[in-house]
């Protein structure tokens, strides 16, 4: 469910930092961005993410751990921040299910989708999660180590243009069904 109220931003923004061990700080920009989270059926927190972009926030949360000269190259390579859609402060709690995480996912990028940009953003610093990520976002427009929050993390920032989105989620879908299938 989509939440708009402080107290759901600020229970899903402290999850996040109890989750990670990030201090996010991120209060703010969740308030401003599309913040989803979910529920299982008998009320138990599975998880969320925030989908964002210029639009609802003046920077795209990934650019702001790159150097200034990295955010430019991006920037030189058409991938400016006006015309990317985020999908950030991804979050799935250890019970969350590949089954769950995978609608999950699904929801995300079809929120990203509607924001409407030319570009949707994926990727961070887990590594797991990137390889499912990457399977629809499979452009990879930024590899390096970033300093996130006071430690030196390897990051991934996963690009795909959104016209070529549902093709991209139905390959991964099927692939996804056959790992859990089989």
């Amino acid at each position: 469910m989509l939440i708009t109220s402080p107290n759901d931003i600020l229970f899903f923004s402290n999850s996040y930092e109890e989750a990670t061990g990030d201090l996010a700080n991120g209060f703010e920009f969740l308030s401003n961005a599309k913040t989803r989270v979910f529920y299982s059926k008998d009320g138990s927190f599975l998880g969320g993410y925030a989908v964002s972009s210029t639009d609802l926030n003046p920077y795209l949360r990934y650019y702001t751990f790159l150097e200034e000269s990295e955010k430019s190259q991006l920037i030189k390579k058409g991938y400016r921040e006006e015309d990317c859609a985020e999908i950030t402060f991804i979050l799935f709690k250890d019970w969350t299910s590949p089954t769950q995480r995978l609608g999950i996912l699904i929801q995300s990028l079809l929120d990203a989708k509607a924001m409407k940009k030319k570009y949707i953003l994926g990727g961070g610093k887990v590594g797991k999660f990137n390889n499912r990520m990457r399977r629809v976002l499979s452009n990879q427009i930024y590899d390096g180590k970033v300093l996130v929050y006071g430690h030196l993390k390897d990051f991934k920032i996963l690009c795909q243009k959104r016209r070529y989105l549902y093709f991209k989620m139905f390959t991964a879908l099927l692939s996804e069904l056959k790992v859990l299938l089989f």
